[in-house]
């Protein structure tokens, strides 16, 4: 929404032609004016949160405030109730060499949250040659997020899990 012209290109689809618009965002301009146009005007939303702590979100997303991205996840919960909205809220985590540790910790964050689901990607460039370096942390995440196919708290897309070979 901070790209110029972002705000009035999605009224316009959203308001004047009634057209669905649903994208991913770090969270941090989301208004009550906004959550409102959202739950109206979107299907899904995408919140990229890539850490399972603060500290860690506040590290991968220099300039990150996880305490603000979290009320206003809470504006788009309340607003998705009052406007009785469908919209599917999902926690993305793109897993980087900053965040990989705890990417296994995410779905528990994810639900205390509100989100109905998440999603992982990763660094393409990067996190495939990582696991392969570090064979003992990638069992013990493949150990976590088998567990947590069974029992997590949030459902979760496995498909770039599997790709990694992590499930």
């Amino acid at each position: 929404m901070a790209m110029k012209g972002c705000k009035e290109a999605y009224r316009w689809l959203t308001e004047e032609m009634g057209k669905k618009v649903n994208f991913l965002t770090n969270g941090t301009l989301i208004t009550d004016e906004w959550a409102k146009r959202i739950v109206n005007g979107s299907t899904w939303l995408y919140f990229s949160i890539n850490g399972a702590t603060k500290e860690t979100f506040e590290r991968v997303n220099r300039g990150g405030n996880l305490d603000q991205i979290t009320r206003n996840l809470g504006r788009m919960l309340t607003a998705r109730e009052c406007y009785d909205s469908d919209i599917d809220l999902v926690g993305h985590y793109t897993i980087v060499e900053e965040n990989i540790g705890e990417a296994d910790k995410f779905p528990a964050l994810a639900a205390k949250m509100g989100f109905d689901r998440v999603e992982f990607g990763f660094d393409m460039s990067a996190i495939p040659k990582w696991l392969l370096d570090n064979p003992d942390e990638k069992a013990r995440l493949c150990e976590s997020f088998g567990a947590l196919m069974e029992n997590s708290p949030v459902p979760i897309r496995s498909h770039r899990l599997k790709y990694l070979g992590l499930i």
